[in-house]
């Protein structure tokens, strides 16, 4: 406490990150709600023609003393199915349109430094004066890319490659500290 000595400081920024972490977590909280009320919604629509077709092989894998468990455990890893699928379409979602933004936001930079440097006029292909508004070229750069970055997520299986999986170990611990949190602590989200 003797080498503060701006506790005022402190204070503001200390409830800054407490202000972001409660938003971080009410978006994931909100996200998460979504995405399971729809895999939930999922599973009401099909577990009735499911426990139907499914009854007789689980009732003989389970045997007569636990046959009455059958629409449970039909029901349970059906929930766990779709739930699953659900969360894996939501990060290829998120990841399509974090690859649209990221292309699009590196190539916005990209042509403000051309055209700062006045690198744009040795472009080939461009037209003079450039105009964002009539050129594809910043689109051609932002597309680009975004496929790119879509296509190595989904085919790294949206994780960090080595090294980098090293470097952000601690946004990775983060990460499913949140996810943790968000999944424990999601009431009124049961089947």
């Amino acid at each position: 406490m003797k080498t503060i000595s701006e506790p005022e400081r402190l204070q503001l920024a200390v409830g800054a990150l407490w202000a972001a972490y409660v938003a971080v977590l009410a978006t994931l909280k909100l996200e998460f709600a979504r995405t399971t009320a729809i895999a939930l919604g999922i599973v009401d629509t099909i577990r009735f023609p499911t426990v139907r077709i499914f009854s007789p092989l689980v009732r003989s894998l389970l045997g007569d003393e636990l046959g009455h468990w059958t629409k449970t455990v039909i029901t349970s890893l059906l929930t766990i199915v779709a739930v699953a699928a659900a969360w894996y379409l939501q990060m290829i979602i998120s990841a399509f349109y974090s690859g649209l933004r990221g292309g699009r936001m590196f190539a916005d930079a990209a042509i403000r430094l051309l055209v700062g440097k006045g690198w744009i006029d040795k472009v080939p292909g461009i037209a003079k004066p450039f105009d964002p508004e009539q050129s594809y070229f910043d689109e051609a750069i932002g597309y680009t890319l975004a496929a790119f970055g879509f296509l190595f997520q989904l085919l790294s299986g949206f994780g960090l490659p080595f090294p980098f999986n090293l470097v952000f170990l601690p946004l990775t611990a983060v990460e499913w500290f949140l996810r943790l949190q968000i999944s424990f602590s999601a009431s009124g989200v049961h089947n």
